[in-house]
């Protein structure tokens, strides 16, 4: 799933839970998450290309050449493999 590393971002592949069996529709990511990442895992984010943002530092910064990518991803959703489980009397 991780294609390759720059500096500390990979650059990850994904796709919406709710595109499967629809479409084909894929996103390439470049995220902090991408070292933890596999192949089937869950991960929370944000799909920026169709989201409806009313913000004028927003609109003011892509005006001046900032680009919004189209999935920012936040956090893991399920990581069984990463979960620490405590020991103790």
């Amino acid at each position: 799933m991780c294609i390759w590393l720059m500096g500390w971002l990979l650059e990850t592949q994904v796709a919406k839970a709710s595109d499967f069996g629809r479409n084909d529709r894929t996103f390439f990511v470049r995220t902090h998450l991408g070292h933890l990442l596999h192949a089937g895992d869950s991960a929370l984010g944000y799909d920026m290309s169709t989201a409806n943002t009313v913000d004028a530092d927003l609109e003011a910064a892509v005006a001046k050449g900032l680009t919004v990518p189209d999935v920012i991803l936040v956090g893991l959703l399920s990581c069984p493999w990463l979960c620490v489980t405590k020991t103790g009397s």
